[in-house]
């Protein structure tokens, strides 16, 4: 067995290194060792392996605790708006090791960048590979992520107090005698109506309202028109008490998971999960969603003829509904108004497994429909098409693009990774910038602190880069090509009349909306790719264009189908 040599250094050398963060100009380093594009091979067997060792540890938890199905702990989610960010030091490891175990002669390896948790997996199966490991990490980098995660009380405590104070000033429930509630999770930067159209757009606005009812989930902001109810403030005083205590006992069933074995190929990881749960465990979450599942039991007891639909996305409080539903024997059906990614594993069915799921499935688009049955192992389901507002409509596909002018770009951005890796491409090829003017669009439903740091370097930098807002369609008739990655901005912005580019700006994990179908989107992985393809939409002919747009726009369809409303009409009857 060759005997291999790790180096962890933010330092700059010349033998072989590999760097945790990708970035387009580490291409030019003379040893780059790329282990992203080995992660991109083996993505889908070793996320496969860590699904099924969480599924197992899940069903052993939930034997004994149901309420594991409520945790965020459960729902296992690789994504970058996941939990990426754990995953990816597990899984930049296990590249390493991988790489290593090829190798016949004894290798010295360069980690630059890499955090603390890297090192630690590296430790526990350095022994049995006969690797040596330096390292200079600082004894505050080893304490952040001992404690990254934890300080979790006082967050806790605020959430008891919310809760309490929600049941001091109950209003009295102002629940219409309707057999249809639609439920969604209220978004914290947007009000109660504009959370809804988030979910549903105008999906029901040509159904009898008198026949709906409308539940906001959380901790939600005064509603003004009065047409939703925001459920946790029905609680009483007594029904916090409850929650509280059910959401400790369920924060101490999910404690087993620490200390439970990880095993990628044939190697073990013993401190993944303990990190895992470090860093997810969230006691303030698992006592709201107790409160959630309390108020939907109590007010589906005596609807038993009713009918819940809610947001399908294996979220803890959606289950937390359906379990309530459940044992009610109430109808469900699991909306999906997004189009989703395997890196959320937790769509995934497992044979035999206890997590709570919707009766019936209902889809955005005709892509899920194979999408579930196939990967997700929703063989048995019954699924809808339902449609979406963002759907083609008539087309306003104009004629664009002139040799003589600069391309006009909307890039609809998912997550800051999108921007630093996006950076990197200008900073590789700068030629892109000559050619075209990029107008950055953001991801509405998170915080926009996420975005102004990244969004003002970049714009700082380069002039010829904005940032637009407002409604997708009036950006879609300002630019004349619209790149994405991640989001299903993208193929909504093609169903707008806009030709479309799918990026690959991903560090570690590979994701895009379109359920894998890349190839219609004239896909691009470099900044190379991107400006070559710049180059050439220029030089092509109108009819060229049409036609490459016409096969995106029946591709776009198949992920937002128009909305069904006599089968939307015949189920809300």
């Amino acid at each position: 067995m060759p005997t291999h040599t790790v180096i962890f250094s933010n330092q700059t050398s010349k033998n072989k290194t590999a760097y945790y963060d990708f970035d387009e100009t580490i291409f030019n380093h003379p040893n780059l060792l790329d282990l992203r594009s080995i992660i991109k091979v083996h993505r889908d067997k070793w996320l496969e392996e860590l699904n099924l060792s969480h599924s197992t540890l899940g069903e052993e938890i939930a034997a004994n605790d149901k309420s594991w199905w409520f945790s965020r702990l459960s729902r296992l989610d690789v994504r970058p708006w996941g939990n990426a960010d754990i995953f990816k030091p597990l899984i930049f490891s296990h590249a390493m090791i991988t790489w290593l175990n090829s190798q016949t002669e004894g290798q010295t390896l360069h980690i630059n960048g890499a955090p603390f948790e890297v090192y630690t997996h590296l430790k526990s199966v350095a022994k049995t590979m006969a690797i040596t490991i330096h390292h200079n990490f600082s004894t505050k980098e080893k304490k952040y992520a001992g404690n990254r995660g934890q300080h979790k009380l006082l967050p806790t405590l605020k959430r008891i107090w919310s809760l309490f104070r929600l049941a001091r000033s109950r209003p009295a429930a102002k629940y219409s005698n309707t057999s249809n509630f639609i439920i969604y999770q209220h978004i914290h930067n947007q009000n109660l109506q504009d959370g809804y159209k988030y979910y549903y757009t105008n999906l029901f606005d040509e159904l009898d309202q008198n026949n709906i009812s409308i539940l906001a989930l959380g901790l939600t902001p005064d509603n003004k028109d009065g047409r939703t109810v925001s459920l946790l403030r029905q609680l009483n005083y007594t029904d916090v008490v409850i929650a509280t205590l059910a959401g400790i006992r369920s924060y101490l069933s999910t404690r087993k998971l620490r200390g439970s074995p990880c095993q990628l190929d044939s190697f073990n990881y013993p401190k993944f999960w303990s990190q895992y749960f470090a860093q997810l465990n969230d006691p303030e979450e698992l006592i709201e969603v107790q409160a959630t599942y309390r108020m939907i039991k109590r007010l589906l007891k005596s609807r038993k003829n009713s009918r819940v639909i809610l947001p399908y996305e294996e979220k803890g409080i959606e289950r937390a509904v359906l379990l309530a539903a459940l044992e009610n024997g109430v109808e469900t059906i699991g909306f999906t108004p997004h189009p989703q990614h395997k890196l959320l594993l937790a769509l995934k069915d497992q044979d035999q497994g206890t997590c709570p799921k919707p009766i019936t499935y209902a889809y955005c688009g005709e892509g899920y429909s194979n999408y579930f049955k196939e990967w997700g192992n929703k063989v048995n389901a019954q699924g809808l098409v339902w449609g979406s507002r963002k759907s083609p409509s008539v087309s306003n596909w104009q004629p664009r693009y002139s040799s003589q002018k600069k391309l006009k770009v909307l890039f609809t951005v998912s997550h800051p990774e999108e921007i630093r890796i996006f950076r990197s491409w200008l900073l590789s090829t700068p030629e892109i910038c000559e050619i075209s003017d990029i107008n950055l669009r953001r991801y509405k439903a998170v915080d926009d602190t996420f975005f102004d740091l990244a969004f003002a370097d970049l714009q700082e930098r380069y002039p010829n880069i904005s940032e637009v807002s407002g409604d997708l369609g009036d950006n879609v008739k300002a630019n004349d090509i619209v790149l994405f990655c991640a989001t299903s901005a993208g193929p909504e912005a093609i169903n707008f009349g806009i030709l479309g580019i799918y990026a690959d700006l991903t560090d570690c994990f590979s994701i895009n909306p379109v359920f894998d179908n890349i190839e219609p989107f004239l896909p691009v992985e470099t900044s190379k790719d991107f400006l070559d393809l710049l180059t050439k939409l220029t030089q092509m002919s109108q009819q060229e264009r049409d036609d490459i747009y016409k096969t995106q726009r029946d591709w776009a369809k198949f992920c937002f189908a128009p909305i069904n409303q006599n089968l939307l009409k015949k189920v809300f009857a």
